[in-house]
């Protein structure tokens, strides 16, 4: 049985904690390594972390240090995994009790670089929902073969188990938000062979005041991200099915940003994020404005119209 490295990005999730690292020590799957990083906590989690590493010193490895955030955290504790496979969760998130030992199985039966499953969506009330990722996955996928997948996948690093090897030359962006958007999509494109387990095994806690829940200027950073999934992307330019879905992915995902942009109180950033997606997008992606007319994007479509209104009324004013 291999070793999977679980690696929990730890900040202020007192009231969550002891659930999310519960959920890990009791899996069925017993060869683990759990790398806990308190990072610069301010409430009780250390004190949390510190009771489970006296009673599991044998599985548990424990890292604390200033608040760097959690690019720089998934950074430095994929370095310390020493496991054949590697796992990511958040902190206020828990797993099913078979998850990890369902997920190995179908990896390795399979022979398969990165696995994935089903998730809920809970709060304090109970379970919101449950996400089924995509039917689309057959047991021989690869993202450069089926690229329209990459418009169905969560890119969250969460409900995926990977061979640890696959992050060798990928790192999370430590600057930006969306940080794990950049690293997974590479890591799937890297992937030779994608499999998927039907089963419901991780449960995703909503927190309406968390960080991907909040809307700010920070959501700019979304042109920095597609942009280096683009760039590194380049290699399957003259691959025409990928390309395009690539472009509708880019699209989908900056157009997705200004759908929030009028709340944003700085109007001049927002104007220079237009300026630069435009541009970005005529060229990389000459038929990119095709995309507008697909579902996908119908969903922010009217408030773009609203925005553009505002963006070509701001720009008659100079």
């Amino acid at each position: 049985m291999d070793k999977i490295s679980v690696v929990v990005p730890i900040y202020n999730a007192e009231k969550y904690l002891e659930k999310c690292i519960n959920s890990i020590i009791k899996q069925t799957h017993k060869n683990l390594e759990i790398i806990l990083i308190n990072d610069g906590s301010t409430d009780n989690s250390l004190n949390i972390i510190n009771t489970f590493y006296q009673k599991h010193k044998d599985k548990i490895k424990v890292i604390s240090r200033n608040n760097k955030g959690i690019g720089y955290t998934r950074n430095k504790k994929k370095q310390k995994a020493t496991g054949e496979y590697i796992i990511f969760i958040d902190s206020d998130d828990y797993l099913e009790l078979n998850m990890l030992e369902k997920m190995y199985n179908k990896l390795k039966t399979k022979k398969a670089d990165l696995v994935i499953c089903n998730y809920k969506i809970y709060n304090e009330t109970g379970v919101l929902k449950k996400v089924d990722v995509t039917k689309n996955i057959k047991d021989k996928t690869m993202l450069v073969k089926q690229p329209n997948l990459m418009n169905e996948l969560n890119f969250a690093p969460w409900n995926k188990l990977y061979k640890r090897e696959l992050f060798n030359d990928i790192t999370f962006p430590e600057k930006y938000k969306y940080e794990d958007l950049s690293a997974i999509f590479k890591v799937c494109l890297k992937a030779k062979k994608i499999v998927k387990v039907d089963d419901y095994l991780y449960n995703y806690y909503v927190n309406n005041l968390g960080e991907t829940q909040t809307v700010n200027e920070r959501n700019l950073d979304m042109y920095y991200i597609i942009k280096d999934i683009t760039n590194y992307s380049q290699k399957y330019k003259e691959n025409n099915n990928f390309w395009q879905a690539l472009s509708l992915f880019c699209t989908y995902r900056l157009y997705e940003v200004l759908g929030h942009a009028l709340d944003f109180k700085n109007k001049n950033k927002v104007i220079v994020y237009i300026n630069k997606t435009i541009d970005f997008l005529n060229r990389n992606f000459s038929n990119w404005k095709k995309n507008l007319t697909m579902p996908i994007l119908k969903k922010i479509i009217l408030t773009n119209k609203k925005f553009c209104i505002f963006y070509l009324k701001t720009r008659r004013k100079k």
